[in-house]
């Protein structure tokens, strides 16, 4: 079981996007355009946990290699078409209060960026108000693509990276 608030780590957030003959193939080259080679995902719900010396960090660098088929939590969102542009967003909320957690909303759908990006933006604004937080900035992340000779892919994402777990 992972218990992140007992360890420390970073967040990759990322956006990617890629082509292929089908949509696995397009989904696998999204994953390798964003650096991530071969990663078995144990999907996780949005948010950025608190460790035992604060909240993980946001990182838009991979700093670890994920190349040898690990197995690592992430919360993400992709959609694939053979006929129409799809795009992904992501929209990460950061509490003043260091003692919250962070809140990841991520989409993907058919369309353009700009469009996810301001839902998950208004996503991210909505759910600080009914918690009642107070919300210190938002990080997002974005991307959009076009078929070309078969299909297409569009991911956003967020890779937990515990620090006691990696061999780095």
């Amino acid at each position: 079981m992972y218990d992140l608030t007992k360890q420390d780590g970073e967040i990759y957030l990322f956006a990617s996007s890629g082509r292929g003959i089908n949509e696995l193939d397009a989904f696998d080259a999204a994953e390798v355009n964003a650096g991530i080679f071969a990663l078995n995902a144990v999907r996780f719900s949005s948010f950025v946990p608190i460790g035992p010396n604060g909240r993980w960090r946001l990182q838009s660098e991979l700093s670890y290699s994920i190349d040898r088929g690990n197995s690592l939590p992430m919360a993400y969102a992709d959609y694939s078409s053979n006929s129409e542009q799809v795009a992904a967003a992501l929209a990460v909320g950061i509490p003043k209060d260091d003692t919250l957690p962070g809140i990841i909303m991520e989409y993907a759908d058919k369309g353009n960026s700009n469009d996810l990006l301001e839902k998950a933006i208004t996503s991210v604004e909505s759910t600080f108000k009914r918690r009642k937080w107070d919300l210190k900035n938002i990080e997002t992340k974005s991307v959009e693509i076009i078929p070309e000779n078969g299909y297409a892919c569009a991911m956003v994402g967020a890779l937990y990276l515990p620090y006691d777990q990696l061999l780095l």
